[in-house]
């Protein structure tokens, strides 16, 4: 089995940083792990979108997640979620996170948050959205949305990895001064869509 996962964002959220953690925590684990970032001007706040795959027990040769192709989309970014849905499907799950940011380049109209979903709707995909922005400022580091957003994706147990594999490879990637605020803001996520899914 060979999960292929999407996480897009713009430059700035952490995607890059998701990617690595999931990474290292599948090497953790044993598994067979390629993965591909493709970014335009990121350090200006541009679309920043990483392929990760992930191989269970089977070898992944290939680091790219074709058109229709993604198990699981991971969004720091709501209008990225509607740019890049060409690699769902009817199966895909989404995680959305609750945030807009409009580009650096003057547009006509920007989608509302409303809107987006509205359309992911129509599409009939399966999503989990939330405000990571705002669970990371309540616990007092404003730039552990990403951490959020992978505890909620773990919270899912849609990925055959262990949460304490990916608690390490959290302390092994993240420099130690942002190591415990990190892991608190992944059990926060983790929690969050337990309790989403209970209802």
């Amino acid at each position: 089995m060979i999960c292929n996962i999407v996480i897009v964002g713009v430059g700035g959220q952490g995607v890059i940083t998701l990617a690595r953690i999931l990474g290292e925590a599948a090497v953790k684990s044993a598994c067979s792990v390629l993965a591909s970032e493709v970014h335009g001007m990121a350090q200006r706040g541009g679309s920043v979108v990483v392929h990760v795959r992930i191989g269970f027990k089977e070898q992944v040769h290939a680091p790219l997640v074709g058109k229709g192709q993604a198990n699981i989309m991971v969004c720091l970014e709501a209008l990225e979620a509607l740019r890049n849905i060409f690699y769902a499907n009817e199966k895909t799950i989404l995680i959305i996170n609750e945030r807009i940011i409009r580009p650096g380049i003057p547009v006509n109209k920007i989608p509302s948050l409303v809107e987006v979903l509205e359309a992911l709707k129509s599409c009939k995909l399966t999503y989990h959205t939330l405000k990571a922005e705002d669970i990371a400022k309540e616990i007092g580091i404003p730039f552990a949305a990403n951490t959020i957003m992978l505890g909620a994706l773990m919270g899912l147990e849609t990925l055959p990895l262990s949460k304490e594999a990916v608690e390490e490879a959290i302390a092994t990637i993240l420099p130690k001064k942002y190591v415990e605020k990190n892991l608190e803001a992944f059990e926060r996520g983790w929690k969050i869509i337990k309790q989403m899914s209970s209802q």
